[in-house]
This record gives C-alpha cells, structure tokens and sequence, in this order.
C-alpha cells in the first residue's frame, strides 16, 4: 500500500527511495533509453512543508530563510496539494527563480 513506504521521502522535492522502492530507476530509464523512449519526470514546484519536521527538512527552511515562497499578507502561502501543506516559489521574483 502506498501510504505504508515513504517513496519521496516524505514528499521532499527531487529525493525518492532509492534503497527499495526506487532501486533499480536509473536502470529503468537506462532500458526506456535504449528502446528509443524518454522518461519525462513531472515536477511539481509545491514544496511540502511540515511544520513539526522543519528541522529535518533543509530545502524548505532554506527557501523560508530566503523569502522565495508566494506570500500572502506578509505571510508564507501554505496551500494544500498532492504533498498536503506546500509552499510554493514565487517565479516572478528572481531569488525564486534561482532558489528553484
């Protein structure tokens, strides 16, 4: 069941279970490669936010830090999407742009 193994690691942006779930990916696109495919990865510019997890999640503080998530009010915007609570890069402003 999905919700049992933590395939992104708890929805970190570009992290994914490389040990099991994910083991054998490079190989996978390896072969796709090699049959005239592309594999084409969807990114998502959401960037989970876990208030109780800060700590442990670098990315999101360092964008934090830096003031490059959308804000609303003087406030970080938290919306709500495929990794729950997210903050998202404001695109129209260049550290935004660099941080992503």
């Amino acid at each position: 069941m999905w919700s049992d193994i933590d395939y992104m690691q708890n929805y970190r942006n570009f992290l994914y279970d490389d040990q099991l779930a994910f083991k054998d990916l490079p190989k996978f696109i390896e072969t796709l490669h090699g049959q005239n495919m592309k594999w084409v990865p969807i990114l998502d510019a959401g960037t989970a936010a876990r208030p109780l997890q800060k700590e442990n999640y670098p990315e999101y503080l360092e964008g934090e830090k830096d003031g490059v998530f959308l804000k609303i009010n003087g406030e970080t915007f938290i919306g709500q999407v495929w990794p729950n609570d997210a903050a998202f890069p404001d695109f129209f402003e260049p550290k935004g742009i660099k941080w992503w």
